[in-house]
């Protein structure tokens, strides 16, 4: 399976308030993924954005709190008997300080 989108990963555009511009600053200064966001202190935000204490701190809680609750998806491809492919996918739920739960080998599409 390959990963389509992990804990890691992340646009911080998808969080209110940050717009393309702001998430191209952040990412030129190291700061791309929402645990990237998360880890930072509110002045690396403010320096690289040029906004306010309030919103660096509301922007690292935002990606604090999407990070509590994540999805891991991931898909392969298989060649079924008759030469076709077939898409299998898998789902894996993860909370923070909690248990994955995980639902896989699913076949999609043939």
């Amino acid at each position: 399976y390959a990963s389509l989108w992990g804990e890691n990963d992340g646009v911080l555009n998808q969080i209110g308030g940050v717009n393309q511009v702001m998430a191209t600053r952040l990412k030129e200064s190291g700061i791309s993924t929402f645990a990237d966001a998360a880890k930072s202190s509110d002045g690396d935000i403010v320096r690289a954005c040029s906004v306010a204490v309030s919103f660096a701190s509301s922007l690292r809680a935002a990606a604090a709190k999407i990070l509590q609750r994540t999805l891991k998806l991931s898909a392969c491809t298989k060649v079924n008997d008759d030469g076709g492919l077939e898409l299998y996918i898998k789902l894996e739920r993860r909370s923070l300080g909690g248990a994955s739960e995980q639902t896989g080998g699913e076949r999609v599409v043939s």
